[in-house]
Parts: C-alpha cells; structure tokens; sequence
C-alpha cells in the first residue's frame, strides 16, 4: 500500500522553532519519526539535503524557517500592547523561508511523518538519504538510513564525497575543461567532489595546452590524485657558450652561461615543425633553425655560435696602453677597447671601466696579454674581417690590418708591426 510520506525540521540552535505541517487527513494513520544530524564536518554546514532512498532528486534544503515578523494585535485589559506573529510572504503570497546554518558541534532535527492512503492502511517509514554542505563548498553524503533503527546521524570528514586532485605537472599553465572550466599553473593543484554517488564514477579529465588536448578516464571509489604530466614537445636552449645569451624569438628569456632555457611547447600537433631560434650575445643577433616533431628537442650552444675572444700578446719590447678595433676602410674609433675592462662573463666591469692609460690597470707590459669579446665592442659592424691597432708609451702603433677573425683567436704584435 502506498504511503503519504513528509519530511520537515527545525534547527536546533537553543531557540524554539515553530514548523506547521501538513498532516493529511486527521482520520488516516501516520507515523513520525525525528532524526538528529549532527555536525562534526569541522566546518559550518549551510545546506541539508533529505530524500527518501531510491529517488532521483533532492528537492529544496530542509535547513529552514519561516520568516517571520510581529504586529501589534490590540491592548490586553490592563494597557499592555498585544503583538501576534505574523508570516512574511512574497509577491505571490508564498511563505519566505531563511536558511539556518548549522555550526560545527552542533546540531539539526529533521522529522520524517508516513500517513496511510487508507483508515485502514499501516504506514511505515521509508529509509532516507541525506546530503549536506559545508560552507566551502564541500558535500558530505550518508545513505539508505534506517529511521527504524536509527535516531542521530553525525557528519564528519570521513562521510565526504570523493574529491579527485587534480597536480599540474607539466611544466605550464594548463587549461582544464573536465571536469568544470578553470586554468591553473604549473605545479598548483586543484580539486574537484563528485556532487552525487552513482554507480557510474568515472570522471573524464581533460585540459588543454595551446592548441593541444589531452584526456584520460578516472574511477571515483575514492579520493584520488592524478598528475598532470602529457604536454607538448618542446625546444630546449642551452647556454654553454661561456657567456649569457638572450632569446627573443620565439620566446624571451636571458639564459646565463652554464644553464638552459625554459621549454618552448609546440603549439598544435599540425603546427610546422621548423622553428627558428633568435637570439643575441652581447650585441650580436643569431638564429638557429630546428625540427620540432613529437619528440623534445634541446639545442647547445657551444663557443662558436657567440662573438670571438681576441687575445693580444704583447711583443713589441714596450709597454701598450691602447687598443683600437675598426672595420677595414673606416675612421679609426675614439674608444679603448683597454678602459672597457670586461669581465670573465663577457660583462663590462662598470668598476674598472674607464681607467686611464697611466694606471697599471689600463696597459700591459711586454710579453703579458690582454683579451676582449667582440659582443661588447660598439661602433664596430659585425663582419669577418677587422684592423685592430695597439699604442705603447712611446706613442709607437702597431697594426695588423684585415685580419679575419671568426672564432677565438690570439694575435701576437710584434717591432714588425710597426707603422
């Protein structure tokens, strides 16, 4: 026989709550049975949630009184204001209903009433499911509860619907589009509860990277975390030049010598594989063109894809204080490549920079050397080909003219090199 089933509740909060119910025909049998929720989530819960076992849906939270306001009534005989307690309704003379929130250690009472379809009819309670919500958003479940046998329930961490983590190891931003939609960084983490148990728990992950996707299935019995780690090939640059380098294109980055640049994902699987990677040392612009296919991709770069070291050895018999470089054909320049003062990473020296050719610092002596890199040399075109000059004390110069120089080179000045 079918049964009238109700469920209604009031808060326990240490204040008395009044609920009318609707009790169907006062001549049918009924039953009634309360049931306390307990709340020991740690957290505040703002949502109760009752269903009889077996159905779909949930319905409007039960965690709710009506609104209600009092109205002066009339006097008592002895003058006092009589006030009564009026329900607030809506605009379509609804009964407004607020929400009680049901704090950590406390508690909620719902009651379930079954009526009979009949006089004659015996009504039995039916078991119930009951979901709640805490106020970060977190949804706790309990089911197939025996009101027969059963007069409190009490929420705790360990009722929580299962919570798939999802760990962003890809080494970029990625986009996930399932479950929800939400972009998150390289090794942040985020999490994601099954709103319902259903017998089916698999849950498609999907994210995206540029222009490439990547999906995979996982079951929710339980908490799980699940790493991120399908990304795009990359391009790698590392840096053994001996001196920093700055990528410009297709990325930006300055890579300091010894070290290798972030990975330069692949922007779709139809993307064309050849990619060209600009970059400068010093002041000197290069490009290297690579292949770029499924598979990760590091390029080295090694001395001779950076500008030469000219080392100068000093045989004149005399003390040298200047040093010129020019292209062939052009004017002399005003600047001594020996104030620059460079340092072991190609850097100038702001500290010794600029030093006179009087100071020890700013010359060197006979049979002693001094070197320069050509990235940090203005005013001179990159080419192949250079005069390069050098003054002792005496105001004696020594030339070597069109020398080519394309890698690291020692140049040894000699009395023949006079003019």
């Amino acid at each position: 026989m079918k049964k009238k089933l109700f469920n209604h509740g009031i808060a326990v909060m240490g204040i008395a709550v009044l609920v009318f119910l609707a009790m169907g025909s006062a001549t049918n049998p009924s039953v009634r049975q309360a049931i306390q929720i307990g709340n020991n989530t740690g957290a505040v819960i703002s949502q109760v949630y009752v269903r009889n076992t077996g159905q779909d849906t949930w319905g409007g939270y039960r965690n709710a009184k009506a609104r209600t306001r009092q109205e002066l009534a009339g006097y008592y005989n002895n003058g006092q204001p009589y006030y009564s307690t009026v329900y607030v309704r809506d605009a379509n003379d609804n009964i407004v209903y607020d929400r009680v929130d049901v704090p950590n250690g406390s508690s909620y009472s719902h009651t379930v009433t079954a009526i009979g379809e009949t006089k004659e009819d015996t009504p039995t309670l039916p078991n119930i499911d009951i979901k709640v919500v805490d106020s970060n958003g977190v949804v706790y479940g309990k089911y197939n509860i025996d009101l027969a046998t059963t007069e409190r329930v009490t929420f705790t961490s360990a009722d929580r619907h299962p919570t798939l983590t999802m760990q962003n190891n890809t080494g970029f931003p990625v986009n996930i589009t399932s479950p929800g939609t939400r972009t998150i960084n390289n090794g942040a983490s985020v999490g994601y509860q099954l709103p319902e148990l259903t017998s089916d728990r698999k849950v498609t992950v999907s994210y995206s990277i540029n222009n490439y996707t990547f999906s995979q299935e996982v079951n929710l019995d339980t908490n799980v975390t699940i790493p991120l780690t399908e990304r795009p090939p990359t391009i790698t640059v590392r840096n053994n030049t001996g001196y920093p380098i700055t990528i410009t294109s297709p990325f930006n980055q300055t890579v300091s010598n010894g070290n290798a640049s972030n990975g330069y994902p692949k922007q779709s699987r139809t993307a064309n594989a050849r990619h060209t990677i600009t970059y400068t040392s010093g002041s000197w612009s290069y490009t290297k063109e690579v292949m770029l296919e499924n598979e990760d991709v590091t390029i080295t770069l090694t001395e001779a894809d950076r500008p030469p070291v000219v080392t100068i050895l000093n045989n004149t018999g005399s003390t040298v204080n200047l040093v010129f470089l020019r292209n062939p054909n052009t004017n002399w320049p005003n600047t001594n490549i020996l104030a620059l003062r460079l340092k072991e990473d190609g850097t100038v020296d702001t500290v010794a920079a600029g030093t006179g050719a009087d100071v020890r610092a700013g010359s060197f002596t006979n049979r002693e050397t001094t070197r320069f890199w050509l990235g940090n040399i203005q005013g001179v075109t990159r080419a192949d080909r250079y005069d390069i000059r050098i003054d002792d004390v005496n105001n004696a110069s020594y030339v070597k003219s069109n020398i080519q120089i394309t890698g690291d080179v020692t140049l040894t000045f000699t009395a023949s090199d006079r003019r």
